[in-house]
């Protein structure tokens, strides 16, 4: 009697988990991202989850602050963070190059692989800058790549959304 009460409860285990398991190794799987409807959302949600991310690192890496609390620069304080800018600007250019790939090129005209290719060009600017530790080179650098994003910008969305709050059209 005791040996079947232990089989039934190792049968209802091994039953729980058969059931259980399905559910489990699809909580590990990665959620498929929805499809852009059309090569703008592509071309928007690559800028908005890739680039503008990576740029943002090189951009706060560097800054010089003054407000109620003093003047000060901010910048990285130690090998890790360096590094991590320095990477920024590579992966920086990667994207770069895929901007000027047909999927998110075409149909854009010359002119956008110019401003893809200029923003890889300050991005080794900002990496051989971010390399010799030289952060006025890098404060420079960061005011040349904003005006590359902000001149591809003006080109290519429209008005409203590149319109700055109480900016006049």
């Amino acid at each position: 009697m005791r040996r079947s009460a232990i089989t039934i409860a190792m049968a209802g285990t091994i039953a729980a988990a058969a059931l259980l398991l399905p559910g489990c190794k699809q909580a590990d799987q990665p959620k498929p991202e929805a499809k852009p409807e059309n090569d703008k959302e592509l071309v928007h949600h690559f800028m908005e989850d890739q680039v503008q991310p990576t740029a943002m690192v090189f951009w706060n890496s560097v800054q010089f602050i003054s407000d109620e609390k003093g003047s000060r620069q901010v910048k990285p304080q130690n090998d890790a963070e360096w590094k991590r800018v320095e990477d920024a600007m590579l992966h920086l250019q990667d994207l770069s190059a895929t901007l000027q790939t047909p999927e998110y090129s075409a149909g854009r005209g010359e002119e956008w692989n110019g401003f893809a290719q200029a923003v890889s060009d300050v991005a080794k600017q900002a990496e051989a800058a971010t390399k010799s530790r030289d952060t006025k080179r890098m404060f420079e650098v960061g005011g040349t790549l904003d005006n590359v994003c902000e001149s591809c910008h003006k080109a290519y969305l429209p008005k409203s959304e590149t319109q700055r709050p109480g900016e006049k059209s």
